[in-house]
């Protein structure tokens, strides 16, 4: 939940009359429903990093490449006074 709140600011403006649980569309999440949303959020950021990870491997193939590509902000993200977003 700590991550949630943390990026609460990225789907609409925090302010004091806001709702503090809401899904992309602006609608209240009910406290019964929030566990459900958030599990729904962690498998779309693994189905992303999947696919990413799949085209990584299928472009190394198709060009050649001794070794599949890494994206500058996960060879970077191994820094120790950096911080992972998913």
């Amino acid at each position: 939940m700590r991550r949630y709140r943390e990026r609460r600011a990225v789907v609409g403006p925090l302010r004091a009359d806001a709702l503090a649980f809401i899904d992309a569309d602006g609608a209240r999440l009910k406290a019964g429903n929030l566990s459900a949303y958030i599990s729904g959020l962690r498998r779309v950021g693994v189905n992303a990093e999947f696919n990413s990870a799949l085209c990584r491997g299928l472009l190394s193939v198709r060009f050649d490449l001794e070794t599949p590509f890494v994206p500058t902000s996960k060879a970077s993200s191994k820094t120790p006074d950096s911080q992972h977003v998913p």
